[in-house]
């Protein structure tokens, strides 16, 4: 008995000094031995996988799923935690493409940044930069774009919408340097006429995504969209004739909340993007395939521009429209829009609002009946479970973990009441919500509850009931 418990311990070894996982490895050490006593030849082990044996473009890839935020993590620097020089070689491009300096971290933190982009080499390899600028030395800050060539997305943000201020010419001079930026997003400027001589289309003629959130007409604040295939807007006079609607595929119109003492009317804005859309339509078919609309429901004058505005739009191609920062659903339910989108199969709605009553999913049917082909129905952020809100006045909004648990928690309540087929009583909103939508062309219905969970139910065909499951996003 002890020979052979003596046998057993011995068929068991440590790996990496006695510090690593135990392995089996009698059977393979007695196959080796035997094949040794025979003169046969020795069997060839497996060759052992590690990082550093993978292919360059397998890497690169593995090293864009890391987030190297070393602005907001100073202690977590790159050089100090990859010592293999092909692996750094590799991974250090990789982490110097996507760099954000926000304006909210401490100034010494920000200004270190910010000068080491400017004598940086590596500043080459930069492709997606996010800065947030004080205006402080304006040139200064304007050097960092010519020091960054290669930049395809770039954010220039100034924080504050109450200090927003023209946009000084150097970052024009600037932009023109970047021959390869696709994606522009400008936070927070004020402009009362046109850069002389500066125009998007011939300046920086491989832009095609634009966000801007400004003071003034939209033709002033960014001249020469021709080229633009994607724009999203956050201004008050948001200047229609200045919309590329020929070549444009995605548009947001969105309701800023930069200044209220500016002159701003929901009529006069909703009437000049309907005069441009008129107009362009004469000229050429509109090709837009996706909408974002973003005003107050609960104001009459939005509504009846949401209507005119919809009314107006003749296309063929549309395919997402989405209806973001609502208020209430109940305001739709004495809407009054003949406009139909046939072409339309996914609706977005967005709001921190209710579906409980009655009245709100009338308002929800209304909006609806837009969309008669409508296939994938997302609702965001709006309170359809009631029963146990996840963020309430009294809620500690510092303790992000508590409230994301309680979010949690009302996902599986509702998954649980589903399986339980006690959902009538528990959550009655959401089991009303359901039989609704049995009666609509909707096969994909997705609930987002805060803080990245979700239910999502779906069926195959109209005549099928919904199957619900959960999701969490990151």
């Amino acid at each position: 008995m002890t020979t052979q418990h003596n046998h057993s311990q011995s068929d068991w070894r440590a790996v990496g000094g006695g510090t690593g996982p135990l392995v089996h490895s009698s059977d393979e050490e007695q196959a080796t031995s035997s094949a040794r006593r025979d003169g046969s030849q020795e069997p060839i082990a497996p060759p052992r996988l590690s990082l550093t044996s993978l292919p360059t473009e397998i890497l690169d890839k593995v090293f864009s799923c890391i987030d190297y935020d070393i602005y907001f993590n100073p202690s977590r620097r790159v050089d100090q935690v990859l010592v293999n020089k092909r692996i750094f070689s590799v991974a250090y491009p990789v982490w110097m493409r996507r760099i954000t300096v926000s304006s909210f971290i401490q100034h010494d933190g920000r200004d270190a940044a910010l000068a080491g982009l400017l004598i940086h080499k590596s500043s080459a390899f930069i492709k997606v930069l996010a800065v947030g600028f004080q205006l402080v030395l304006p040139h200064l800050e304007c050097a960092i774009l010519h020091h960054t060539p290669n930049l395809t997305h770039l954010t220039v943000d100034f924080a504050n919408p109450a200090d927003a201020m023209p946009l000084p010419q150097c970052f024009f001079d600037a932009f023109r340097t970047l021959r390869h930026l696709v994606s522009l997003r400008i936070c927070y400027v004020e402009r009362d006429a046109a850069v002389d001589g500066f125009s998007y289309e011939r300046d920086v003629p491989s832009l095609r995504e634009l966000e801007i959130s400004a003071y003034g007409r939209l033709a002033d604040c960014a001249p020469g969209l021709s080229k633009l295939e994607r724009l999203e807007l956050h201004c008050f006079a948001f200047g229609g004739s200045a919309i590329p609607w020929t070549t444009l595929h995605h548009l947001d119109v969105r309701n800023s909340t930069l200044n209220k003492s500016r002159d701003y009317t929901p009529t006069a804005v909703f009437s000049e993007i309907i005069s441009s859309i008129e107009a362009a339509h004469k000229l050429s078919p509109i090709v837009l395939r996706k909408l974002g609309l973003s005003f107050a429901s609960q104001d009459p004058h939005h509504l009846r521009g949401y209507a005119r505005l919809l009314g107006a739009l003749v296309v063929s191609e549309m395919t997402d429209l989405a209806i973001l920062h609502l208020d209430s659903l109940a305001a739709f339910q004495f809407w009054t829009c003949s406009a139909r989108l046939p072409t339309v199969r996914r609706l977005q709605l967005t709001g921190f609002c209710t579906c409980i009553s009655a009245e709100e999913l009338c308002g929800l049917r209304v909006i609806l009946a837009l969309c008669p082909a409508l296939e994938v129905l997302h609702l965001d952020c709006i309170d359809f479970y009631h029963k146990d809100t996840v963020c309430d006045g009294d809620d500690d909004w510092d303790d992000a973990s508590l409230t994301a648990f309680r979010a949690k928690d009302v996902k599986d309540d509702i998954l649980t009441a589903i399986q339980q087929d006690n959902l009538p009583l528990t959550f009655p909103a959401v089991f009303k919500l359901l039989i609704a939508m049995e009666s609509t062309t909707v096969l994909d219905l997705r609930l987002q509850i805060p803080f990245g969970q979700g239910i999502r139910c779906r069926r195959t065909a109209r005549n099928e009931v919904f199957e619900a499951e959960g999701w969490t996003s990151s």
